[in-house]
């Protein structure tokens, strides 16, 4: 996506570290209107697996671009499971990486037809924040004035894989950018599902987060496969006989794949 005006974006990025993308995206948490308590916008493995492409997204997009990112979980379970999603404009600037939130755990289908509008995002000039809020911790700190910008240092420390998701109490350090200052923060709530997406315009530069590592799907439980298969027939059947219409069939064919991270 296009950088607003007056923008003082440092790319293209060579120096971006996946990990530490991965370490804030597994532990940022979103208070959302629907759910009314802190949520984690995506889980630690879908967390690595974004942290990678927003990386490369970085290292592609030049200083006229931002990166759009879209991050989405799924609630509750088929036939009425939802789409909720989470829209942020992403860029670098004094060596921090800037998330500017939007949209914040908001029903997916709202943007998902041909024609739809990208989910929002905000802007540097002001908030567009809707849906939810942000759940403040001491490893990062907010823009002044500002609820739904997050500044991050880049190049933080490593943390051993089981403990991918930061505590509130430990800031990190950052080399050559200066330590997040202290906010308060809220109590962590359990993990939610959540697959990521984000995609950069007009460049070519893209970020997607799909579905988890093979490894991953190799852990889901017998019961689980045989409730997808059991779904994909209903679905079918009911789109056979008319009684939903393509759109829906492949909108509910993509929300039973992406639960059990296919």
């Amino acid at each position: 996506m296009s950088a607003e005006e007056g923008s003082a974006n440092e790319h293209p990025v060579n120096f971006v570290d996946p990990e530490s993308l991965a370490q804030l995206l597994a532990s940022l948490q979103v208070v959302s209107e629907a759910e009314g308590k802190p949520v984690y916008l995506m889980s630690e493995n879908q967390a690595i697996d974004a942290g990678k492409h927003l990386a490369r997204a970085l290292n592609r997009v030049d200083e006229s671009q931002d990166v759009l990112m879209v991050s989405y979980r799924n609630v509750g379970k088929f036939p009425r499971a939802r789409r909720l999603s989470t829209g942020a404009r992403v860029f670098v600037e004094d060596n921090r990486l800037n998330l500017i939130f939007g949209q914040v755990d908001t029903f997916l289908d709202e943007f998902r037809e041909p024609y739809a509008k990208q989910p929002a995002t905000g802007g540097r000039g002001k908030s567009a924040l809707s849906g939810g809020t942000l759940a403040a911790a001491s490893w990062f700190t907010f823009k002044p004035g500002r609820e739904d910008w997050v500044l991050f240092p880049i190049n933080l420390t490593q943390s051993p894989r089981s403990q991918l998701r930061l505590e509130s109490n430990a800031a990190p350090v950052a080399a050559g950018a200066a330590t997040a200052a202290p906010n308060s923060s809220r109590a962590p709530a359990a993990a939610s599902q959540a697959s990521t997406s984000a995609a950069t315009a007009p460049a070519a530069a893209s970020v997607g987060a799909g579905a988890a590592a093979a490894g991953t799907a190799a852990k889901v439980e017998p019961n689980r496969w045989r409730d997808l298969e059991q779904g994909l027939e209903t679905l079918q059947r009911l789109r056979d006989k008319g009684l939903i219409t393509e759109a829906e069939y492949q909108s509910k064919r993509q929300a039973l794949l992406d639960a059990v991270g296919m």
